[in-house]
């Protein structure tokens, strides 16, 4: 596995896509994150995201992450960028991840939301424009993991298979009270 490398350009943080196995189905197993303890009991991060993927495969994101995890994020498929809300319940014990929703990329800038409540339930929205906000799939029960509580961070990933790799921009990762 390629590692990803973290390069800060000013107020820019760009993730190159490290490869990870095709029958990897679980980035906790594969991955690394960029992410830090949840701030607050209720919070809200917005995360720019402007993705130039070159394989097929690739991925970048936000995410919420424990035992468990969520990502809300662009994937490059056949057809182009698709915006991809995916969910894995047992990661720490191999289980899988499952697409939950997803819809076509207007195009490869796009603005990244998670909404946590102080029940540690967090409510995932993209926007292509930053005024409006479109929620996505089923809210999550983020958890914690075997040292510290549930993460919120930032990812990339690309298929092992890929021969080259793209890289993600984000502009910004903002922190906030919680926004309805």
């Amino acid at each position: 596995m390629k590692k990803q490398i973290l390069v800060s350009l000013g107020l820019w943080l760009a993730l190159t896509s490290p490869l990870i196995a095709a029958e990897t189905n679980n980035v906790t197993l594969a991955t690394p994150q960029s992410g830090d303890n949840v701030p607050a009991p209720e919070f809200t991060v917005t995360t720019m995201l402007q993705f130039t993927p070159a394989a097929e495969g690739e991925f970048a994101g936000l995410t919420v992450f424990g035992f468990d995890y969520a990502l809300l994020g662009l994937r490059r498929s056949a057809d182009g960028l698709r915006l991809v809300y995916v969910v894995n319940r047992g990661a720490n014990r191999g289980a899988e991840e499952r697409e939950v929703a997803s819809v076509d990329a207007k195009n490869s800038t796009v603005y990244l939301r998670v909404s946590v409540d102080t029940g540690a339930t967090c409510r995932f929205a993209y926007s292509f424009d930053n005024q409006t906000f479109t929620s996505i799939g089923e809210p999550f029960r983020a958890s914690g993991d075997r040292w510290i509580g549930a993460k919120v961070g930032i990812i990339a990933s690309a298929p092992s298979t890929a021969t080259k790799t793209g890289y993600a921009d984000f502009d910004w990762f903002h922190v906030t009270k919680t926004i309805p």
